[in-house]
């Protein structure tokens, strides 16, 4: 078995809406998250934005002593960035009142995906990619926030080590979000950690997977962390030494759940996370 990451490394375990299923109700996403002792929740941005307003979205959060780890925003949303050039000219417009939003609301980080695997999305080069994360990073440097962008691919995430280091400091309100389950479905791992530079990383996903033949045939073919076949150790142990210090969320995405079932799922990743993070996990408020 492979060292754990330091003593109080990690400030906070975050649930990702995912994991009780993307159409449960935000307000029972939050109860049942809080009934499984997480101290951050992954707001989803669209939907908030255009229901509440910031100061209203902090009193709801207060009732359950939750904090926003990361607003994110679904595969059509205005930071998804593997689309068209017209299509990303328009979305982009959309950026700076988002930002905004997240910043009034008290958040720090968004999160936002280039998965050029899926339907309607379009492939990138570096090149491309870089320009655009170029872009994120000046609209996201205005708002005082980061982006942390999820890259799914084996391709984006091979080049995104270069791709970091040639934005340098104009670069510094672009991170990555690693998300443990996709680098083990490209063979990826502790040493693609390595190569990134220092303080590249602003959010982390974590689940487990079945054997990678297993995993590879479907991306949403996640197990709670600790029942697979991941070296989650390995890798919270390079995430440490990356300089991240932020939450750890849980993400293993399933069908919506209802009632009682989302705490008791809930209550059990929340049990999965703090094993396998053990005294790795600080108060967040430390």
């Amino acid at each position: 078995m492979s060292a754990k990451p330091p003593p109080r490394a990690f400030h906070g375990l975050a649930l990702d809406q995912g994991s009780l299923g993307f159409h449960l109700d935000f307000e029972c996403y939050l109860a049942a998250s809080a009934a499984g002792g997480f101290t951050h929740v992954e707001a989803p941005l669209g939907p908030l934005h255009e229901a509440v307003s910031p100061e209203a979205l902090i009193r709801l959060l207060a009732r359950f002593q939750l904090s926003i780890g990361t607003f994110t925003y679904p595969w059509d949303g205005a930071v998804n960035g593997a689309v068209s050039d017209d299509v990303w000219s328009a979305r982009r417009a959309a950026l700076p009142r988002l930002f905004a939003f997240a910043r009034a609301a008290g958040a720090t980080r968004v999160s936002g995906f280039f998965n050029t695997m899926a339907p309607g999305m379009s492939a990138l080069s570096p090149g491309e990619l870089a320009e655009r994360l170029a872009n994120l990073n000046a609209i996201a440097r205005d708002a005082g926030v980061v982006f942390c962008a999820e890259l799914n691919t084996v391709a984006l995430l091979n080049t995104a080590p270069e791709i970091l280091d040639w934005l340098g400091r104009d670069g510094d309100s672009i991170r990555l979000l690693v998300d443990a389950f996709h680098l083990y479905r490209f063979g990826l791992g502790p040493n693609w950690v390595a190569r990134l530079r220092s303080g590249a990383i602003g959010w982390v996903h974590v689940a487990d997977a079945p054997k990678r033949g297993l995993a590879m045939l479907d991306p949403h073919n996640r197990l709670d962390p600790g029942d697979g076949e991941i070296d989650l150790d390995a890798l919270l142990k390079a995430v440490a030494a990356n300089s991240y210090r932020g939450p750890i969320s849980i993400e293993v995405p399933r069908p919506s759940l209802d009632g009682t079932v989302s705490h008791d799922v809930a209550l059990r990743l929340g049990n999965a996370g703090r094993s396998l993070l053990g005294p790795a996990l600080a108060d967040p408020d430390a």
